[in-house]
């Protein structure tokens, strides 16, 4: 497990899947990593694979850090993007719960 403040970031890949596994800590300093890393990885993916956001080694996340995820799930017009998916670990669904 991460220190307190630190985002973890790693990337396996599975044949036509490639999977962003988090884990420790997302909010507004750590956000950034996200970002990168899903820049990153749109760029060097083969066409076709789908990209899936793990999030259940996620101890805690922000609002920042929630607003980043949920940026990385849609195109720049603000539509679905198909080829991205997350699994929502407890700290999304804690965040989730008290928001709506």
């Amino acid at each position: 497990m991460p220190a307190a403040g630190v985002l973890d970031v790693s990337i396996r890949r599975h044949d036509r899947v490639v999977e962003l596994v988090l884990a420790g800590d997302l909010d507004l300093a750590t956000a950034p990593r996200l970002r990168e890393a899903m820049t990153w990885l749109r760029f060097s993916r083969d066409p076709g694979q789908t990209i899936v956001i793990d999030t259940r080694r996620l101890e805690f996340i922000a609002a920042a850090g929630y607003r980043a995820l949920r940026a990385e799930l849609v195109r720049p017009d603000g539509s679905a993007d198909p080829s991205v998916a997350c699994i929502d670990g407890r700290a999304v669904a804690r965040l989730e719960s008290v928001i709506s």
